[in-house]
């Protein structure tokens, strides 16, 4: 009985109505008390019946990468929705070359920082872990890095600006 409550706290949407409507009947037909394990086999079976096909996850994701947005979230709050949605696209058969996320990554970059990225030249390792000649960003995760380090240095002039400024107007 315990799982059939717990799964019910777990669901959102039509998957929660489907557990109530389950739960109901089995409330009123006695199953709850007389055969939870039963009871929570058919939720189970219910619940399965929202699976979501490889055709519809293709076009979700699909949809989903067309979407997305990175709003008003820094480079590290962005990187864990960028990365899962990457990852989910492999898993269903959509996986984009780097050349493919470095673009769409570049695309997401707010457009005072894409320029920066775009000119940095810096030896990045290769394969072998041998540093190679200088170059320019090759990957999205290359890029992501640098992002952090100019947003890391806005916020570290932002600091000093206004540290200076606080100081000048208290001896002023």
């Amino acid at each position: 009985i315990e799982m059939v409550r717990t799964i019910g706290n777990c669901l959102k949407g039509s998957r929660k109505q489907a557990y109530k409507v389950e739960l109901r009947t089995a409330r009123q037909d006695g199953r709850l008390k007389e055969h939870p394990d039963a009871v929570y086999a058919s939720i189970i079976a219910r619940l399965q019946e929202f699976r979501e096909g490889l055709l519809e996850k293709q076009q979700r994701l699909n949809g989903e990468w067309k979407n997305l947005s990175r709003g008003r979230k820094t480079a590290l709050e962005f990187m864990p929705v960028f990365e899962s949605l990457v990852f989910e696209m492999e898993l269903a058969g959509m996986g984009k070359s780097d050349r493919d996320l470095l673009l769409g990554y570049l695309g997401l970059i707010p457009p005072n920082h894409r320029p920066d990225v775009l000119k940095d030249r810096r030896s990045y390792p290769n394969a072998g872990g041998t540093v190679s000649a200088s170059r320019g960003v090759r990957t999205w995760r290359e890029a992501h890095r640098l992002l952090v380090r100019l947003e890391e240095a806005d916020r570290s002039s932002e600091a000093a600006v206004a540290t200076f400024i606080a100081t000048a107007s208290d001896d002023g």
